[in-house]
């Protein structure tokens, strides 16, 4: 992989925050701004405010993404999902429930398996 000035959003990650941004301007949030990091993997983190004025963060990886927003976690990781597509649109049915003031709680492998519990 190449430096930052190199990169090159993957599919996944144009849709992500395609769909994401789309959401934040129509939902009465606010994007207060869009980085690129990473060292292993690149990443896009981009951060918004909800429509209660609380701050969200939303991290999308190559094939990944992670949602923080009133104190929750979300994460999606490819064991949880059949495909790609699958896993956006849980991520931005989730953020659009963020978004109407919800808190959902996470139901990942990952968080399972951490917890022994079938959801937080």
């Amino acid at each position: 992989m190449g430096t930052l000035t190199e990169f090159s959003p993957t599919g996944f990650q144009k849709k992500c925050v395609a769909g994401l941004t789309n959401l934040i301007l129509t939902n009465g949030g606010e994007l207060v701004g869009t980085e690129t990091s990473g060292v292993r993997e690149t990443y896009m983190e981009v951060k918004f405010t909800l429509p209660d004025a609380s701050h969200a963060v939303a991290w999308i990886y190559e094939d990944e993404c992670m949602l923080t927003a009133r104190g929750g976690s979300y994460h999606f990781e490819k064991p949880d999902f059949g495909s790609p597509e699958e896993m956006q649109v849980s991520f931005l049915d989730l953020v659009s429930s963020v978004l109407r003031g919800e808190n959902p709680r996470s139901k990942g492998s990952h968080w399972i398996g951490l917890f022994r519990g079938r959801e937080l």
